[in-house]
């Protein structure tokens, strides 16, 4: 089964394959394929598009995090 975060779920309505390098592109693709076809589910943290990004390190990504976040909190 897929995992996705939230925010991906716009991603994938929006996907052209522009301004990413070529291993993203494809795995979006194959992800966004995948979406259409099968079930997924909402994941917090990095999920099956994060794996091919190329700012990944550790399973995490280096985002700050929003303002008022508190760990764990939903």
């Amino acid at each position: 089964m897929l995992k996705l975060r939230g925010h991906h779920l716009l991603c994938l309505n929006f996907f052209k394959g522009e301004g990413y390098n070529r291993n993203f592109v494809d795995n979006l693709r194959k992800v966004l394929d995948k979406a259409k076809r099968e079930e997924f589910y909402i994941a917090i943290g990095s999920d099956d598009i994060c794996i091919a990004c190329p700012h990944l390190k550790d399973s995490q990504l280096p985002l700050p995090k929003p303002s008022g976040f508190e760990e764990g909190a939903c």
